[in-house]
């Protein structure tokens, strides 16, 4: 079965809840888990690993969600199988409805197999989140698990487009691309 990579779902009323509860309980087991075993003080020491110290943790913050989109479309080009044209690039900055004003999305311009697109949705939790995190608490590396947690974090993101094609395939389902 294919999915249609931009279905215009409407969000149910749980899907910004769920979406921002799943990156944060991920992301405090992180944490908690690396202060259990490395101590508070020992995390804090992320910043000592920086040029510019807490000034430049924003900078990390920005390249973490930056090179977020760039794996999903990677992902999207790799397992997907999209060429680079197919991947459509969004991004603006709207004030006035909701929270969030910053609006982005990566997706492809044609259907892709539900697989591949769970797994590009999963991606950069994967490698910019899990990756470094697991790096983090093994080495004790406090740069890498505060990237982790940049990276579990911005799950919140692919968390409902995840859900919609899981719970509601007839919303996101599409024909077959020809052969």
């Amino acid at each position: 079965m294919y999915v249609d990579p931009d279905p215009e779902c409407r969000e149910d009323g749980w899907g910004a809840a769920r979406s921002t509860a799943v990156g944060a309980t991920a992301a405090l087991a992180v944490g908690g888990a690396y202060v259990a075993t490395h101590g508070f003080a020992q995390y804090l020491t992320y910043t000592d690993a920086l040029p510019a110290g807490e000034l430049l943790q924003f900078a990390v913050i920005a390249a973490v969600f930056v090179a977020h989109e760039a794996v999903h479309a990677a992902a999207y080009a790799t397992v997907g199988r999209c060429s680079w044209d197919e991947i459509r690039v969004e991004a603006g900055i709207e004030f006035g409805e909701g929270l969030d004003p910053v609006h982005h999305s990566v997706h492809p311009t044609r259907p892709v197999r539900r697989t591949a697109y769970w797994l590009c949705l999963a991606a950069p939790t994967l490698l910019l989140g899990l990756l470094p995190a697991a790096v983090g608490l093994a080495t004790g590396s406090a740069l890498a698990t505060f990237v982790g947690i940049v990276g579990i974090l911005l799950v919140g993101t692919d968390v409902d487009p995840a859900v919609t094609a899981w719970r509601h395939p007839e919303r996101v389902a599409a024909p077959t691309p020809p052969s």
